[in-house]
């Protein structure tokens, strides 16, 4: 479902609810994980970007990445206390081209003797 969210129409109005979407695809499966704390992100609506926001005032970008349900890459960007959401062309990111590429690579470098160039030549 949130993937699907991502497909909607969004705007500078709706920064708030994609960043709780971005938020809600990541992994939380990890030791020490925030969810159930105070500190959680999913403690209210807009907390994920309010984190961001904070982090980004000390000189930190944040920049959270989901995938669509059509597999478009969805971006936000908060840069000195401003967000950008930004939906990249397929031309930028595939989510069909990253499946094929993830089959062999990252790992594939360590097998490469030239490997200058090879990742824009392989993905080109």
């Amino acid at each position: 479902m949130t993937r699907r969210f991502l497909d909607s129409d969004m705007d500078g109005s709706h920064i708030a609810t994609a960043a709780f979407a971005l938020e809600a695809l990541t992994d939380h499966a990890l030791k020490d994980a925030l969810i159930g704390t105070e500190h959680s992100p999913f403690e209210e609506m807009g907390r994920s970007l309010a984190m961001a926001h904070e982090l980004s005032l000390q000189g930190i970008d944040v920049v959270m990445l989901g995938v669509s349900e059509k597999g478009t890459l969805v971006r936000l960007r908060v840069t000195q206390d401003v967000a950008i959401l930004q939906r990249e062309a397929e031309d930028v990111f595939s989510e069909s081209k990253y499946l094929t590429w993830s089959q062999k690579y990252p790992y594939g470098y360590a097998h490469v003797k030239d490997a200058m160039n090879l990742f824009y030549l392989r993905n080109l």
